[in-house]
């Protein structure tokens, strides 16, 4: 949570300086040369970066609507989309500057955008799930090698510029790489480690996909109040829902995956399902995961057997293909109404 605080703090406070040095040096901007040119440049480049955005946040948006994504897989693919253009936007001017030092027409433009463009990938791509993931181990010493590192570039960058160039140009070097080592390195160190490590949902969002979240793809949720049992209440589960929308894939599924109004009196008579896979019985051990493409119910240890390269698994019964988020099966929707049949 530190971390995140220290990302906002330093996105905000990058744009508000940079206000105050316009503020502060616009008469020297506005003398300078190719004052004109600069402006219309940058504002060209901005107005480019903003749409292409805006059709990345529109693309993802329309995907969601036609097809069923899992809210992990939502999450894990806006924040590294975020956190991956906040990254490009440190990498791009750091880089420019070593190259075309004696270039400004180049440079500025460049700078302009990524100083005061974070902010909008915040709000576009991160804020929505910034209080509602983690990353699944504990970065902080991955984080703060990819701070180093990123600090020991800047520093050698200065160094070789100072020694094969101006000084004034190894100024320039320094102050811009520094800049961003300094007010971009909470969403680079982030962005590497969300990669590096995967993350997870918090406050359990994961385990309600399948039982609050199936009227998204068509199912009928009757509310369980916590604290009843199966023999008292009525549920409809994914297996449910994908018999509804394709009837002959899902006419292997189970019946065991649905439970609907059991009488209190035959509880006694219903028994523990089995992986249809490896037929053993499901327990607090092994543990019944479903499959969020097509709601058929597969046991932990089968699924991450079934695992291919891309985390993936192929449904052994309708060959529909899940997506397993960071190849870890215990993200997969648990299926309660299994688990309390004993």
């Amino acid at each position: 949570m530190v971390h995140k605080v220290v990302f906002i703090v330093s996105i905000f406070l990058n744009v508000i300086l940079s206000i105050f040095l316009i503020y502060n040096n616009f008469d020297k901007i506005r003398v300078y040369t190719h004052a004109r040119e600069v402006t219309k440049l940058t504002l060209f480049s901005a107005w480019i970066f903003y749409t292409f955005c805006a059709i990345f946040k529109g693309a993802f948006t329309a995907v969601d609507r036609q097809n069923v994504v899992p809210k992990l897989e939502k999450v894990r693919r806006d924040i590294i989309t975020g956190y991956g253009l906040i990254t490009m936007l440190a990498i791009v001017p750091s880089f420019l500057v070593v190259l075309v030092r004696d270039s400004p027409l180049i440079i500025y433009p460049f700078v302009f955008i990524s100083n005061f463009s974070s902010i909008f990938i915040f709000l576009f791509f991160i804020v929505a799930h910034f209080d509602n993931y983690s990353i699944l181990h504990k970065p902080l010493k991955f984080k703060a090698i990819i701070t180093l590192v990123q600090l020991a570039l800047s520093l050698i960058a200065s160094l070789l510029t100072w020694t094969f160039s101006t000084t004034e140009n190894a100024s320039t070097v320094f102050y811009i790489t520094i800049w961003y080592t300094v007010f971009f390195s909470a969403g680079i160190a982030e962005f590497f480690a969300i990669l590096r490590f995967g993350v997870k949902i918090k406050y359990g969002e994961e385990d309600r996909v399948g039982v609050y979240e199936q009227r998204e793809i068509g199912g009928k949720i009757d509310y369980r109040p916590p604290g009843t049992t199966t023999s008292s209440a009525r549920r409809t589960t994914m297996a449910s829902m994908a018999r509804a929308q394709n009837p002959e894939s899902a006419m292997e599924v189970s019946i065991f995956n649905e439970i609907e109004d059991v009488p209190q009196n035959h509880t006694s008579y219903i028994k523990i399902s089995q992986c249809k896979i490896c037929t053993q019985e499901y327990n607090g051990t092994l543990i019944p995961r479903i499959l969020i493409t097509c709601g058929h119910t597969v046991c932990e240890v089968c699924i991450n057997n079934l695992l291919d390269e891309n985390h993936s698994v192929v449904c052994p019964f309708c060959r529909k293909s899940t997506s397993v988020p960071d190849g870890q099966p215990d993200l997969l929707p648990k299926n309660f109404a299994i688990l309390e049949m004993d």
